[in-house]
């Protein structure tokens, strides 16, 4: 996930989003750090099994996360290492993934952004 894009982007949806609802600036703010610092501090943690273009695109679905609601943004995430987890499961069940397999987890956070998006209209 180039930062080209996903930098931009963010702050491009942030200052979008705060001129449309300027009282929700705190909501977007919190949106956007706590997901970043938690998967910073996970690819910190991970010895790089974790992608930094995973952190780059927290703020990103943080943000629009938080332009719904404060659940919304736990969801999402949550939702996403959930379906990351089956997924691994299953490839491990038939044998096509191991200890040492890595998946790229960027697909996983959008599909629980968007999850959460669906789920919380």
């Amino acid at each position: 996930l180039p930062r080209e894009i996903s930098y931009p982007a963010a702050v491009v949806s942030f200052v979008l989003l705060v001129v449309d609802r300027p009282e929700r600036i705190g909501m977007l703010l919190i949106g956007a750090i706590a997901p970043t610092a938690f998967l910073a501090f996970t690819l910190w943690c991970s010895r790089r099994q974790l992608g930094s273009g995973d952190v780059r695109l927290a703020p990103l679905l943080g943000v629009q996360l938080a332009s719904v609601s404060c659940a919304a943004i736990f969801a999402g995430f949550l939702l996403a290492f959930l379906i990351a987890g089956f997924v691994v499961l299953i490839l491990v069940m038939f044998g096509r993934a191991n200890r040492s397999t890595t998946l790229p987890f960027g697909p996983f956070l959008v599909m629980g952004a968007m999850g959460a998006l669906v789920l919380s209209v």
